[in-house]
């Protein structure tokens, strides 16, 4: 990866030995770090966490005016450090639980706080803070949530209030569909993955270089249904070549991916296809069996853990994602969302009506916490 990195970014010959000391003195801490402390929901082999740090980090080095060869020695190393530190944080533990973050994060600031490229922001949580293209330094994310419109004539359920967390999986999305990187979402059910993920796609589309489609799947989806919705997207430039619209690139969004039953040999059909596709980057014609290629294709996927009816992922499907765990609401957050809802709907009423959705929240949110602490989902 690094042998010809100067002529996919703007890295010059004389910091690659940096970027290979950063490599060489945190990442094979942090996956020893995480394999005997840390708890994730979906196991992930360590080469899919060190192909997604590289794939980040030359996203990120890639955005136009970051790092730039007229800079002094001593910004350009800040800039490859911080930058690297954010792809480290993220593809390491973007997957773990929310006990084991905080662990992660602390590990990381340990092991970072006495290197003067570093620069880490006093008394700040790792996990708040992401790369400013242009101010170039590591700033919170609060900085660049956008404010929330209200649309009455938008169903409830596809609204979407922006968090620190729909902006921070948002954005390490786009990151990672630029370099061509698949992604999966995990996270229990309601926590937004599919919200978040539908957001990128639209913001994607409305860009104009990029194609998208969404399939969601059940226990019923067969592999022949899958490659029938998949194939009837795509171009089909010559007789064994399928792919996206000329000039574009084409994003495959999976939902609840784990769903498909298993079949008698213990395999998952659709799944299979969608490896053969991930391994190999083409698909069999069903009729008279010749090979086809499919080129710019990415794939990206939203499942909750197994159980209740969600099956396992194979390691050789998963294997191909950058992993990213969604984590549960938080009080506050919950707060956030549904008094911006609220504040929207109660407006074109009476101000003693409008004032009562602080109140109303607070108190739906207080029986909500109580109920999920008394009334567990099995005695």
């Amino acid at each position: 990866w690094l042998q010809n990195i100067e002529q996919r970014t703007p890295i010059q010959p004389e910091y690659v030995p940096f970027v290979l000391e950063l490599f060489s003195k945190h990442v094979e801490n942090g996956l020893v770090f995480v394999k005997k402390h840390c708890v994730c929901p979906i196991n992930q082999v360590e080469i899919s966490k060190a192909t997604m740090i590289c794939k980040l980090f030359e996203s990120l080095i890639n955005e136009p005016g970051l790092l730039e060869k007229t800079m002094d020695r001593s910004k350009s190393r800040t800039i490859l450090c911080q930058t690297f530190l954010f792809s480290y944080l993220w593809s390491v533990g973007g997957n773990l639980l929310d006990s084991s973050r905080e662990k992660f994060e602390s590990f990381v600031h340990e092991q970072f706080e006495d290197n003067p490229d570093a620069q880490l922001p006093a008394g700040s949580d790792l996990w708040d803070l992401h790369m400013n293209m242009t101010q170039r330094r590591l700033e919170p994310w609060v900085r660049i949530i956008p404010p929330f419109k209200y649309d009455s004539q938008l169903p409830f359920f596809e609204m979407l209030v922006p968090t620190i967390d729909t902006v921070r999986f948002g954005y390490i999305m786009e990151k990672l569909f630029a370099v061509s990187m698949p992604v999966l979402f995990t996270g229990i059910t309601g926590v937004g993955k599919s919200v978040v993920a539908k957001s990128v796609l639209n913001k994607l589309g409305e860009s104009g270089s990029w194609v998208t489609a969404t399939l969601n799947f059940s226990a019923q989806t067969s592999s022949s249904r899958t490659q029938e919705i998949l194939e009837s997207k795509l171009e089909r430039k010559k007789k064994n070549l399928l792919g996206a619209p000329a000039g574009k690139k084409f994003v495959f969004f999976v939902d609840d991916v784990n769903m498909p039953k298993v079949e008698i040999y213990g395999a998952q059909p659709p799944i299979e296809l969608l490896r053969q596709y991930l391994d190999f980057k083409g698909l069999y014609d069903r009729d008279k069996m010749f090979w086809k290629d499919i080129n710019d294709v990415v794939i990206s996927a939203a499942c909750a853990p197994p159980g209740g009816g969600r099956n396992p992922l194979t390691p050789r499907f998963v294997r191909h994602f950058a992993m990213l765990l969604i984590p549960s609401p938080t009080e506050t957050t919950l707060k956030v969302i549904f008094k911006s809802i609220m504040r929207g709907f109660l407006s074109n009423f009476s101000r003693g009506i409008s004032d009562l959705a602080e109140l109303l929240v607070s108190a739906s949110v207080e029986i909500y916490q109580r109920v999920s602490v008394d009334l567990l989902p099995t005695p």
